[in-house]
Formats: structure tokens, sequence, C-alpha cells
């Protein structure tokens, strides 16, 4: 991984999610189908980690055209994307500036894949969510807390600095 960009997870306030253009509202259907996938997630790490491990599916041209279907299917699946650290800053500065005021969350937790796969390294503390999210994993008690602008951008360059 670039070691100057960041994950960061967009999908979780007050039910507002980011587009193209802006803040969208979430309906309740894709809050509910959200959430389930968060209780679902650490599931779906631990069969695609054993999916990868089989041979057949990476070795070969025809299992590797399995795995490209499965991968197209799996984008409609909340996901993140990579960006430099400074423009997650950015992102968290305009949702805090434009949203704070109507509820925007963010939250902090543990990594989702070291917690399903059981492979552990620091920082754990990790796996940044915002808006709508935050409040998804937040009240699902998966060891998520609530953070504020300032410490999510300081983490940031710490998890830049480590790599």
């Amino acid at each position: 991984m670039d070691h100057s960009a960041m994950y960061l997870s967009f999908f979780i306030i007050g039910h507002l999610g980011l587009s193209g253009r802006g803040f969208i509202r979430v309906g309740w259907v894709q809050y509910l189908l959200h959430k389930l996938y968060a209780v679902l997630e650490p599931t779906i790490l631990r069969i695609t980690d054993f999916v990868f491990s089989i041979k057949l599916l990476t070795d070969t041209v025809a299992g590797r055209e399995i795995l490209k279907l499965v991968a197209t299917a799996a984008w409609a699946l909340p996901h993140g994307v990579v960006i430099t650290t400074e423009a997650a800053e950015r992102v968290i500065d305009f949702i805090m500036e434009t949203e704070y005021a109507n509820g925007a969350k963010l939250a902090v937790g543990p990594c989702v894949c070291q917690r399903a796969l059981h492979r552990w390294k620091e920082p754990s503390m990790k796996d940044m969510v915002v808006l709508y999210g935050a409040d998804i994993y937040y009240h699902l008690k998966l060891g998520y807390r609530l953070i504020n602008a300032d410490e999510a951008k300081d983490m940031l360059r710490r998890f830049h600095k480590v790599g």
C-alpha cells in the first residue's frame, strides 16, 4: 500500500452519506443493509481470506475470471477508498464544517480485518468510520468510540507515519 495514502471508510450521521456531488440522505433500507453488513463483515472477510488461499482460483486463468466476477459483484457492498492523508483530513474538515450541527459523527474502532482474521498489528484501533457508519458501528458495540475531528486528523497522521 502507498504509505502516503490512508484507508477511510465513507459509509456511516444523522443518516447522511457522501456521493460524488456532496451529501445525500440515506434511506432506511440502505441503513439496515449496512448494519447487517457490519454484523456480517468479519465472516465475509474470513470467507474471502479462505477463497484466496485456494490455488485453483488464484493460479489458473479460469479461477482468476471467477474471482473477477466475484469482485465485480462485491462492488455493491460498503467499501472504502484509498486517499492521501491530506485529502482525508480535508474530508473530515468538510464533514464537520457542513454537517456537525446536524449530528455528524466520527468513530474509530479495531481493524475489522485484523479482528476477523486474528492477525493483530499495531495500531489496531484504525478502522475510522464517518457519517451514518459511525452511528452503526458505535451502536453495535464492536469496540468503536466516537472521536472529534482533531483526534481523527491526529490519528490519520500517526497512521501515515507507521505506514
